[in-house]
């Protein structure tokens, strides 16, 4: 027997045992497939059944339900202070400062699993950001769009460093090595004199040595 899809018919019964997909926490955005209840919904406002008032709804993402957001917010202040029209170094570095001490903070910490088990049965998948897509969101826009900045390209591997420091963790260890390669290809694309792209090179080398 196949089970029962999204949006099916049993699902919209509420049938035991059916799936409800729902996208929560960090990163989630607009909430996704059936309910979370097999009831049907009650009036608008009002929180008839228990489960109802451990939820909200919002048209706008919020830093403490979001970490991601809260990182893309620092992330568009220093692409902005890197633009061309502004060329505001000390603004852009200063957000590199601020992201590297939020990854550190998130560096060893156990980030939740998306199924949500209750009764040894899945009740919610949740979609959760890995600390992959954090390192990846915070400093990707950044390394492309500080073309031939020695200062941002540094402070990105310092940050990386400080990170680094704060997991042994070999995936998330492989992910800021990754992660300062692409920087120090960046810089000896982009850097016009050999002083400067041996400084990155040998910041990289420095903080974060190969094995």
């Amino acid at each position: 027997r196949r089970p029962a899809r999204l949006g099916s018919r049993a699902a919209r019964r509420g049938a035991p045992g059916a799936l409800q997909r729902r996208v929560c926490g960090a990163a989630g955005g607009a909430a996704v497939g059936g309910r979370l209840s097999g009831q049907p919904p009650g009036p608008a406002g009002r929180p008839d059944r228990p489960g109802d008032a451990l939820f909200s709804l919002s048209s706008q993402r919020t830093i403490e339900q979001d970490v991601e957001f809260g990182l893309r917010q620092l992330v568009d202040i220093a692409l902005k202070a890197i633009s061309s029209g502004i060329n505001d170094t000390t603004t852009a570095i200063i957000c590199v400062d601020h992201l590297g001490a939020l990854l550190a903070q998130l560096a060893d910490r156990q980030l939740p699993r998306p199924l949500r088990v209750a009764g040894q049965q899945v009740r919610v998948i949740a979609v959760r950001p890995t600390f992959e897509r954090f390192v990846t969101s915070a400093f990707d826009q950044i390394c492309v769009s500080a073309e031939a900045n020695l200062g941002v390209y540094l402070r990105l591997l310092t940050a990386l460093a400080t990170v680094a420091q704060r997991t042994q963790h070999p995936q998330r260890t492989a992910t800021l090595r990754q992660q300062a390669d692409l920087i120090a290809e960046a810089a000896q694309r982009t850097l016009a004199t050999a002083y400067e792209r041996n400084q990155v090179s040998e910041r990289r080398a420095y903080l974060l040595p190969v094995d």
